[in-house]
């Protein structure tokens, strides 16, 4: 049996591998798109399970890194420690913190409060000297972990 060969000239040839290439990456990016809507979690559809100021109940350990401004200075931040969720918006722990290196606080008492939406994130307002921190928190349905992140940093917790 002879082979049969089809000649295209070059031009006809880059057209075919570039509209390949194009249908090949819009495949790619509708199977992502579908992929990320499919996975999208909205505040409605976390709702219907929800988390209340409840989830967050317990001792949980915590630790977070990141950095502070310093007027033009940029500086590491790092801090842990242990705080209690009371299931009714209100927090009190205790805390160490550095600042490039240098401790800045050593196993200090604190408290602030916080709110839960039913799509389990939310928000924690701590007092620092005569102002407030606002901290976003997310956390899972069993309230078993959580993040937050405030400016120039973040961290996680977990019930001890």
């Amino acid at each position: 049996m002879d082979k049969k060969y089809i000649t295209i000239s070059p031009l006809l040839y880059r057209f075919a591998i570039i509209m390949g290439s194009l249908a090949l990456l819009v495949a790619f990016t509708l199977l992502i798109m579908g992929t990320l809507n499919s996975e999208d979690v909205d505040a409605q559809s976390m709702g219907e399970a929800g988390c209340t100021l409840k989830t967050l109940y317990g001792l949980y350990s915590f630790e977070a890194r990141g950095v502070i401004k310093d007027g033009d200075v940029v500086r590491t931040y790092v801090e842990a420690g242990n705080q209690f969720f009371d299931g009714e918006g209100n927090i009190s722990g205790v805390f160490s913190a550095s600042v490039d290196g240098e401790p800045i606080a050593s196993r200090e008492a604190f408290t602030s409060t916080y709110s839960l939406d039913p799509n389990c994130t939310g928000v924690n307002v701590a007092p620092v000297g005569d102002s407030f921190i606002e901290f976003h928190v997310y956390t899972n349905q069993d309230g078993s972990t959580f993040s937050y992140i405030g400016e120039g940093f973040s961290g996680r917790g977990m019930r001890r």
